[in-house]
């Protein structure tokens, strides 16, 4: 029998920088989202018209930037896309909507048809260790060569291009665990850190922009001990969920933080933090709130559609940071 007042789920223990960030972000919304399962019924045309970017974009980096690799690019996209949003109701997500993705691939194409770099991987994925006994899944866009070393282009969209949405991605927890992964791949003086391959959708018009971000072993530990900080916390979340009973006047496991409630955009759960002081006693496993879903995110399930799948050993990252020091 679970020690847990709600029900245990095997996608607890599995974590990637995306769930990481969420309990950063804050770790009530990480409780509702994984912990319980809770997710939007609608579906987030900023998640799936991301994805269907992505696809156009493997496209054009496994078959060239030619006017017959942009339609094929553009059929990716749209294939996806249509399977979450009918056209009847593109008008309530312009931009982020198919009529804005061809020209978009065009001047893509245009702006960038000088690059020479060799394509070592598309959509790679696996784990890789964070300490002994830890380890985060991941999963990359693209590793590719250049003259300057290997790096990852992780592909991002956007509405508006600010110095704000350049500047988040020298501390994503995302950019630098691709990162640590690179380093654990390959040798320290072939790396050349990750390039932000961003895309930004604006009512009129498109701008692309590539942020190139690098870090030093510097930096590098200070990633290290931010990510087992934050991995520890969510341990100690879980140990005080279990002592949380249905009638408890609240819940002090996985702990509010009101700072983030509407910074971009009101927070999914809102409703759920204003009104239950204990959400345990209003959680069972038959009952999902209105306009809600049950369905835990497990970063495992990537591997199942990545063309390449690596597992990093504890062992193997040794070596390299061995190596990194120079010992």
């Amino acid at each position: 029998m679970s020690d847990y007042p709600v029900k245990e789920h095997s996608t607890w223990g599995i974590h990637d920088a995306s769930k990481i960030q969420t309990f950063m972000e804050c770790p009530r919304k990480y409780f509702y989202r994984n912990v319980v399962g809770w997710e939007k019924e609608i579906p987030n045309v900023h998640l799936v018209f991301g994805e269907g970017w992505h696809r156009a974009m493997e496209h054009l980096l496994l078959h060239g930037y030619e006017a017959k690799s942009i339609q094929g690019a553009f059929d990716a996209f749209n294939s996806y896309y249509r399977e979450h949003f009918h056209e009847s109701s593109d008008h309530e997500r312009h931009p982020k909507v198919p009529e804005s993705v061809l020209p978009a691939l065009i001047g893509y194409t245009n702006q960038y048809k000088h690059d020479n770099f060799e394509v070592l991987h598309t959509e790679i994925a696996g784990t890789v260790p964070v300490s002994q006994d830890r380890y985060v899944n991941w999963r990359i866009d693209a590793v590719v060569k250049d003259k300057e070393g290997v790096f990852a282009l992780e592909h991002k969209t956007g509405s508006r291009l600010m110095k704000a949405w350049s500047d988040q991605w020298y501390l994503s927890m995302q950019i630098s665990t691709y990162t640590h992964v690179l380093y654990c791949l390959y040798e320290p003086n072939e790396v050349y850190g990750v390039r932000v391959n961003g895309s930004i959708f604006r009512k009129r018009d498109q701008e692309f922009v590539r942020v190139p971000i690098r870090k030093g072993l510097g930096a590098m530990k200070v990633w290290l001990d931010t990510v087992n900080h934050y991995l520890d916390m969510i341990e100690w979340s879980f140990e005080s969920l279990q002592k949380v009973t249905p009638e408890d006047a609240t819940m002090n496991a996985f702990p509010m933080n009101t700072t983030s409630c509407t910074k971009y955009g009101t927070c999914p759960y809102f409703d759920f933090c204003i009104t239950w002081e204990n959400p345990v006693e209003r959680i069972t496993s038959e009952e999902t709130p209105m306009g809600f879903n049950t369905r835990w995110w497990n970063p495992a399930d990537r591997e199942k559609t990545a063309n390449k799948v690596v597992t990093i050993s504890e062992e193997d990252a040794q070596i390299k940071k061995e190596n990194k020091d120079g010992s």
